[in-house]
């Protein structure tokens, strides 16, 4: 039995459980449950949207050590087909600072691959380093580097669920399995303490929030109005380098003499971030062209609800 089926098991059972019927009443509320398509489209809540060259995303469930693998269909539909025993850092999850030996909370992507010729036998036959610190980890000043999914020495040495020191492990076979999931560069690993599983609805509900107010974001910046531009940056912004009101500063001045700017997104991935209320992570493809100046390439977001109920940019650069 897989999750979903699994998933709609419990909830069909949790329902039917409250439900004070018997002989054929029951049996029909449960033919009714079994027509409910909520129950059986439950989905990671923290992927909301996945750009074409990640067919595939993973999720390292940290409380119980399970890294799942997702494959996304039509739509926007997400259907587990793979899952492994993972070991995770010796002091758990919640990474903040070199040599903790937690394992980070967070949206990483895969940057690269090792194998046994360029590793110690410490970290088995073949190792994906990933992206930390990201974004979010540099703008609260996380530490640390070095953290990988990477196989074990021995695979006959069964390891705890805390036993590395950071890095996410799993045996040598199912690191082997799961490469063909892979796409190094592209392919995303989601640490969370613990999937949040909700209605495609919900998911949806959200995406398509978020995305108007992107599809706003760009035009403004096309109409090169720069306060009705800066309307969607949060006070609180800041690009590790620039905070609020040196960019807006910038942005006054850059904008303004162009005659014209478009704005053209590709490849979006959109992640409601683990471990934070009302924060998601925007990675897309940009091409950006004026009469002055013209650009292709990637940029990252995150944006935050604020208290008025306004999703906002707290952090973007390209690169």
């Amino acid at each position: 039995m897989n999750v979903k089926q699994h998933l709609h098991t419990f909830a069909l059972a949790g329902l039917l459980s409250a439900m004070p019927v018997t002989g054929h009443a029951e049996q029909q509320q449960l033919a009714m449950l079994e027509r409910q398509p909520d129950i059986l489209e439950l989905q990671p809540a923290s992927i909301w949207d996945l750009p074409a060259a990640d067919k595939f995303v993973l999720v390292a469930e940290l409380e119980t050590g399970v890294l799942r693998v997702f494959e996304k269909h039509a739509g926007t539909r997400l259907e587990q087909v793979a899952d492994y025993p993972i070991t995770i850092g010796k002091q758990g999850f919640g990474k903040t600072q070199e040599g903790d030996e937690r394992t980070p909370i967070g949206v990483y992507r895969i940057t690269s691959q090792l194998t046994a010729r360029q590793l110690d036998d410490f970290y088995g036959d073949m190792a994906y380093p990933l992206n930390y610190p990201n974004v979010w980890d540099r703008l609260n000043q996380f530490t640390g580097s070095g953290i990988w999914l990477h196989g074990v020495e021995n695979d006959d040495v069964k390891r705890p669920l805390r036993d590395s020191d950071g890095c996410i492990v799993l045996s040598n076979a199912d690191l082997k399995d799961l490469s063909k999931y892979l796409n190094v560069g592209y392919t995303k690993v989601l640490g969370t303490p613990k999937i949040n599983w909700v209605t495609n609805t919900e998911i949806s509900r959200s995406r398509q929030q978020l995305n108007h107010r992107m599809h706003e974001w760009i035009k403004a910046w096309e109409s090169r109005d720069p306060e009705a531009y800066l309307e969607f940056y949060s006070q609180d912004f800041s690009d590790t380098e620039k905070n609020y009101k040196q960019w807006a500063s910038y942005k006054r001045r850059v904008n303004t003499n162009k005659r014209f700017i478009k704005i053209r997104l590709s490849d979006l991935g959109i992640y409601a971030y683990p471990g934070q209320d009302d924060m998601a992570m925007a990675e897309f493809y940009q091409n950006y062209a004026s009469n002055r100046f013209h650009s292709k390439g990637w940029k990252r977001q995150l944006w935050r609800k604020e208290a008025d109920g306004e999703w906002r940019i707290i952090y973007e650069k390209g690169g």
